[in-house]
């Protein structure tokens, strides 16, 4: 039988982020995917024109009637737009032990504000205590972590650590001599993992690809580390060998990892 992910995340209508993403790339790992939305947007690649949220006591229960239909392995939390959303999902969530991936989307990658200060607090308190895996960029982090855009991820890291998360997972950053760096972060040291640096604007939805290949492959069994190595990997596949579509921003994620 095939692992469950549940993925908990905002509606994309073109399908190119958000949990028509996080379903494609789950069934790619060899997954069954569940979902619940948080939060109905209207969006294209190139800007978010409105955001509205689900009703959180619905959300709250369908979360529950996933749990009771399947054996959950693994959740991954994309957008969540409010306190009271962060909350709800924290409700669903409580008492379920499964490792959690957040990729805490706190703005669109065209600039949409997703995340205010109440929302952040309330994610600080409520969700980082549990979350297995989390997968900021590196403004993401620092943003979380409550320190100025000059800080480095080191710091953040640190300070996101200290708040309880688990792994902190920072991706991306400046390519440097062709390469970009993905870093893991965790009580025990840090990993970096380095990949090719690729020139392209198909970057819409990338980070719901890789923080759901992160929550697969835990799902499938592999340790933190192997699933922050796949998932880079497979990330880089993607963007380099799918077809993009609407208007060329978001990359297909059909690039099937290989299951054994």
């Amino acid at each position: 039988m095939r692992p469950v992910v549940l993925s908990i995340a905002g509606l994309d209508p073109g399908g190119g982020a958000g949990t028509l993403a996080d379903v494609k790339t789950i069934e790619a790992h060899g997954c069954w995917a569940a979902a619940v939305v948080t939060m109905l947007t209207v969006q294209t690649i190139e800007r978010v024109d409105d955001v509205h949220a689900a009703p959180a006591k619905i959300v709250t229960d369908q979360i529950a009637a996933v749990f009771a239909d399947h054996r959950v392995a693994a959740v991954k939390i994309g957008l969540l737009g409010s306190a009271t959303m962060v909350s709800a999902v924290a409700r669903g969530l409580a008492g379920r032990d499964v490792p959690i991936v957040l990729d805490p989307v706190c703005a669109s990658t065209s600039g949409q504000s997703f995340l205010d200060a109440a929302a952040l607090c309330r994610l600080r308190d409520d969700l980082l205590p549990r979350t297995e895996v989390l997968t900021p960029n590196l403004k993401e982090a620092l943003l979380l972590s409550g320190l100025s855009a000059t800080g480095n991820g080191s710091a953040a890291a640190k300070t996101l650590l200290d708040l309880g998360v688990r792994h902190v997972l920072i991706t991306g950053g400046e390519p440097r001599a062709g390469r970009c760096e993905d870093r893991l972060f965790s009580n025990a040291g840090v990993q970096s993992m380095s990949h090719r640096a690729i020139g392209t604007d198909r970057l819409h939805g990338t980070g719901c690809l890789h923080s759901s290949s992160v929550a697969s492959r835990l799902a499938r069994g592999e340790s933190v580390l192997d699933a922050a190595r796949g998932a880079g990997e497979w990330l880089q596949r993607t963007i380099e060998g799918a077809v993009a579509f609407g208007a060329g921003g978001a990359p297909d994620a059909c690039v099937r990892e290989v299951v054994s």
